[in-house]
């Protein structure tokens, strides 16, 4: 069967859009008014568009010395510089973190930009 050029592209957004469903954040929408002013230590902002989410417990490891949460299966630490200057967490039950998906060739633990934890931390 000989594929249409449409349709063959509009596979591969599907498959690119079922990727970023993969992510290990949620609930961007939900907060996405908040995520909007957020600064890290940097002076960085932090939103951009998709970035920011609710950190699924699974994902975050508070057992250790440094803080670690998973980015596209690897474990990467939270710098100090990843907290937020400017913003605050809309929940702070939960972890919150803005983490770039948006350049595909960048190591995982480079795409964390800002991160607000849960005040135990």
């Amino acid at each position: 069967m000989r594929l249409t050029h449409n349709y063959r592209y509009s596979l591969v957004l599907l498959s690119f859009a079922l990727s970023f469903g993969a992510m290990a954040q949620e609930h961007h929408a939900q907060y996405h008014d908040v995520y909007q002013g957020w600064v890290n230590q940097q002076g960085k902002d932090c939103c951009h568009g998709q970035d920011c989410g609710v950190m699924k417990k699974d994902d975050v490891d508070d057992t250790g010395e440094v803080l670690k949460i998973r980015i596209d299966g690897q474990w990467c630490p939270v710098n100090n510089w990843m907290t937020l200057k400017k913003g605050k967490s809309p929940d702070w039950s939960v972890v919150h973190a803005c983490i770039n998906h948006r350049i595909v060739d960048m190591a995982p633990c480079d795409r964390l930009m800002c991160f607000a934890g849960r005040p135990q931390m």
